[in-house]
């Protein structure tokens, strides 16, 4: 599903990026999507891929991380340098594989840190590749 997204409050601790807002696509059965990220219900490669523009409330990094649960997937990662009250946009994507089996269903989500703001917007998908 690809899902549009406005308004959360960020603080400097990591803040799970809200991602269920206004639906834009959704089809097929492998993915659900949650307040907090996505579901996978049926394993095999993923693309996952989030714009989301904000507006810190102070200077410094911005780091905006996906996550396979509570593990940090460490190739999907953007840090920014930010001035206060400017408005950013960032993008983190990454292709990867997800297993699936009985009770296991992993939640990929992406959580924002560094400096504590606004999130404006934000755009997510998942894609089954294979």
């Amino acid at each position: 599903g690809v899902y549009a997204v406005s308004s959360n409050l960020v603080t400097e601790q990591r803040t799970l990026v809200n991602v269920l807002g206004t639906l834009a696509t959704d089809s097929g059965v492998s993915v659900k999507t949650q307040t907090g990220g996505f579901q996978i219900v049926s394993g095999g490669l993923f693309r996952v891929s989030y714009d989301v523009t904000s507006t810190p409330g102070a200077a410094g990094a911005q780091i905006l991380q996906l996550y396979n649960g509570s593990t940090a997937l460490p190739c999907a990662i953007a840090t920014d340098t930010v001035a206060a009250n400017g408005i950013i946009t960032q993008h983190v994507e990454t292709v990867v594989n997800l297993a699936t089996c009985c009770a296991i269903t992993p939640v990929i989500s992406a959580r924002i840190s560094g400096v504590a703001g606004v999130i404006n917007h934000v755009c997510a998908s998942v894609v089954k590749l294979a």
